[in-house]
C-alpha cells in the first residue's frame, strides 16, 4: 500500500478544518434521540417523494421513531443534491438530485426533533465504476466484475476513488445532518477479483482505516457522527471476513458501529441456533454481545441494522411485527445505543411495531 495515501487529503483538509472553525452553522447540534435510536431507513427514491414523506411523516407523529436514515449517495453513485465537485459532475452524479435547498428538505425533520442520518454507499458506485473503468474492481485484467445486483464496484485502493467520496462526506457534513452514515465502505468480499494492489488481510484493514482516519481528520472540529455498516458475521470472526474489516480497528475510529443483523443473512446461523429467522432475538443479542467482546468496547458503542424484510435464506418468512419486536427486544437487552430497520423499499406497514407504550 502506498504509504503517502495518508497525506492524499491534506489539500483538501486545510481548507474544510479552517471552514468547520469559521462557521457556526455547518453542523446541527445532534438532538436527544441520539442516546437510543429508533430509525427507518428511507432510500432514493422514497426520499424524493412528496407523497411518500407525507405518510411516513403521519407514521412517525404517531410512533415512538425518532430518527431517519435517508440515502444520499445510493449504490447506483447517485448523488440526492447537486455537487459542485468536479468528478461528481463530470460522471453526471446529480442528474437525478432532488435536493434543491438542503436546509428546506431537512426542516419537516428537523421540526419533529427527529435525529437525521445521511447514508452514503461509498465503493459499491456503479456509475464511478463505468465511468472511471481504470478504477473498478475487476474479473479479470480488463473485464469489470459485476456483483449479483449487475452493479460494479470501485477499488478500494485507488486514491482517487477515496477522495471522491472523502469530498463527498464533507458536503453532506456541511447541509445540517446530525450523521454520516457509510455503507458498503468495504471490499466485495468475493474470490478471484482484481484490484491495484494485493489483496492481502492487511492491504484491506490498512485500505478501509484509512478512509475512515482520513474523514476522521477533515470532520474534527464538526459535531457530525460517523457511522460504518458492517457484516453481522464480523462480530464473530477474528480475521476481516475478507471484506476488510476488524470490529476492534473499525470502533475505535468512528462513533458507532452498526452490523447488519439480518437474521437471513446468518447462513450458517450462531452457536447453538443453527436457523436463525426461528430465533431472532437470539441471533441480535448474542451477536450484539459478540461484538462488545471482540471489539473491547462497550455496548452502547453499536447500533445495528434490523431486518424489516421478507426472509430470503431459509423458510421465506414475512418479518412482520413478531419478528421485529423480537429483534428490537435484543438491542434493549443488550444495552445498543438504539436500532435501525432496514427494508429495501422503505416500506413499514406495520405501525403496531412503533406505537409508543
Amino acid at each position: 500500500m502506498r504509504c503517502y495515501r495518508f497525506f492524499l487529503n491534506m489539500s483538501l483538509l486545510l481548507p474544510c478544518l479552517l471552514a468547520a472553525v469559521l462557521s457556526t452553522s455547518a453542523s446541527s447540534i445532534a438532538s436527544s434521540n441520539e442516546s437510543h435510536l429508533q430509525a427507518l431507513y428511507i432510500n432514493y427514491w422514497a426520499a424524493s417523494s412528496k407523497k411518500y414523506k407525507k405518510n411516513l411523516f403521519k407514521l412517525i407523529d404517531a410512533t415512538s421513531v425518532n430518527a431517519v436514515v435517508i440515502d444520499i449517495k445510493n449504490e447506483f453513485g447517485e448523488l440526492a443534491y447537486i455537487s459542485d465537485i468536479n468528478l461528481a459532475r463530470s460522471i453526471g452524479a446529480h442528474r437525478k438530485a432532488f435536493i434543491k435547498d438542503h436546509t428546506s428538505f431537512l426542516a419537516p425533520f428537523k421540526e419533529r426533533n427527529l435525529y437525521t442520518i445521511a447514508r452514503l454507499s461509498i465503493f459499491k458506485d456503479h456509475l464511478l465504476a463505468k465511468q472511471r473503468p481504470e478504477w473498478a474492481v475487476k474479473s479479470g485484467e480488463k473485464e469489470i466484475w459485476h456483483d449479483s445486483q449487475g452493479l460494479a464496484w470501485t477499488d478500494p485502493f485507488v486514491d482517487e476513488v477515496q477522495e471522491y467520496n472523502l469530498q463527498i462526506a464533507l458536503d453532506v457534513m456541511n447541509m445540517g445532518f446530525d450523521e454520516v452514515h457509510f455503507d458498503y465502505i468495504r471490499f466485495p468480499g468475493v474470490n478471484g477479483l482484481h484490484f491495484i494492489e494485493k489483496n492481502t488481510l492487511q492491504n484491506r484493514v490498512d485500505a478501509i482505516s484509512i478512509f475512515l482516519e482520513t474523514n476522521r481528520a477533515q470532520m474534527q472540529s464538526n459535531l457530525v457522527k460517523v457511522s460504518v455498516a458492517t457484516f453481522g458475521y464480523s462480530c464473530w470472526n477474528s480475521n476481516d471476513t475478507y471484506i476488510g474489516h476488524q470490529v476492534k480497528e473499525l470502533a475505535g475510529i468512528v462513533d458507532y458501529l452498526s452490523p447488519m443483523l439480518y437474521p437471513s443473512s446468518f447462513q450458517r446461523g450462531i452457536p447453538g441456533y443453527r436457523n436463525p429467522v426461528k430465533t431472532p432475538y437470539e441471533i441480535v443479542l448474542y451477536t450484539l454481545k459478540r461484538c462488545a467482546k471482540n471489539s473491547g468496547y462497550p455496548p452502547e458503542k453499536f447500533r445495528p441494522w434490523l431486518q424489516a424484510f421478507k426472509d430470503y435464506g431459509f423458510d421465506r418468512r414475512v418479518f412482520g411485527t413478531h419478528e421485529i419486536k423480537q429483534q428490537i427486544r435484543a438491542t434493549v437487552d443488550s444495552n445498543a445505543s438504539g436500532w435501525m430497520l432496514w427494508n429495501p423499499a422503505s416500506h413499514y406497514p406495520i405501525r403496531d411495531v412503533f406505537k409508543t407504550d
